[in-house]
């Protein structure tokens, strides 16, 4: 199975207070352990940036990017 990750999925699990970052971070964990593949988009990629530099500090920017 193939998931799309998109922008929101991202940031929550980049933002621990967000309201989704709970979910996000146990499905990213099961996806991460399970027979699934992840694909996302340049955009994606590009927009979620810029989100969590407007919006988080810049380590977690930088902790984004490595990973």
């Amino acid at each position: 199975m193939v998931i799309f990750v998109d922008t929101s999925a991202l940031y929550a699990l980049m933002d621990a207070d967000d309201q989704n970052h709970e979910r996000a971070r146990v499905a990213w964990a099961e996806w991460l352990d399970g027979p699934v593949q992840l694909a996302t988009s340049n955009y994606v990629l590009l927009e979620s940036i810029a989100l969590i530099q407007h919006r988080l500090a810049y380590e977690q920017r930088v902790s984004f990017r490595r990973s």
